[in-house]
């Protein structure tokens, strides 16, 4: 697994994660800071005090802190629109219904 060489904060709760082998990582904390456990990133100074060990960034000596496989989990999440995955397209089957009585 990758090492984190350097983390860097920006504005709108956004993070620069540069990893061991120069790939980069852009993580948006924007929709976190308001849960419990993000929600003293709320405040955009502290939010910028982000540090890492290497393994894991931090705020606080660690008070708050995502370890890299949470960070690939937080960026891999599919975004969902629908709780079903696949949803049916009720009109498109009753215009098929009526096509298919008139013809």
């Amino acid at each position: 697994m990758s090492r984190i060489n350097d983390v860097e904060a920006r504005k709108g709760y956004r993070l620069i994660i540069e990893l061991q082998g120069g790939n980069v990582v852009f993580l948006n904390m924007a929709d976190k800071v308001d849960t419990i456990r993000f929600f003293d990133l709320k405040d955009e100074d502290f939010f910028q005090t982000v540090e890492t060990d290497g393994y894991s960034i931090y705020w606080d000596f660690g008070r708050i802190k995502l370890g890299l496989t949470e960070i690939y989990d937080m960026i891999n999440k599919p975004v969902v629109a629908s709780k079903f995955a696949n949803s049916y397209d009720y009109a498109q089957d009753k215009n098929i219904a009526n096509q298919t009585m008139v013809g």
